[in-house]
């Protein structure tokens, strides 16, 4: 079943939006490490992350970024309350892993195929630039 894609952002594909489901039904990190990390092991091995895997991931860093203080407009209010209700995460780990993971899906995944070919490759590329700032601070 291929992804359903309705924009360019973070969270405007089916996969990130079902991530955004099992979110709220905890209060760690795991949730978002697992997605993160997920994209991490396809690169040590080798392969391209696919496209529901690369989405979950960018849910992920975008859960990361809000965490530190740095979220999106276009944040979900339920991930905007899921940070809010979860303020004391450690992020040592979770965001250098986030950028990480990111530079991955940025140089050859799936999703980034998906929006190659079509107009939104742009604003695609630019709000995963935008996400990798907020997550280093900027």
């Amino acid at each position: 079943r291929s992804l359903r894609i309705w924009g360019a952002g973070s969270f405007d594909n089916d996969a990130a939006m079902t991530w955004v489901e099992g979110l709220e039904d905890t209060d760690d990190l795991g949730h978002v490490e697992e997605a993160l990390d997920e994209v991490l092991r396809m690169e040590d091995v080798g392969d391209i992350p696919p496209s529901a895997s690369s989405a979950r991931a960018i849910a992920a860093a975008e859960t990361v970024a809000a965490l530190s203080l740095k979220p999106a407009e276009s944040l979900p209010e339920e991930v905007r309350q899921w940070c809010f209700d979860n303020t004391n995460h450690d992020l040592a780990e979770a965001q250098p892993k986030a950028l990480q993971a990111l530079g991955v899906i940025l140089q050859e995944s799936a999703l980034r195929d998906a929006f190659e070919d079509t107009s939104a490759a742009e604003d695609w590329e630019t709000e995963i630039e935008a996400l990798c700032d907020r997550l280093r601070g900027a």
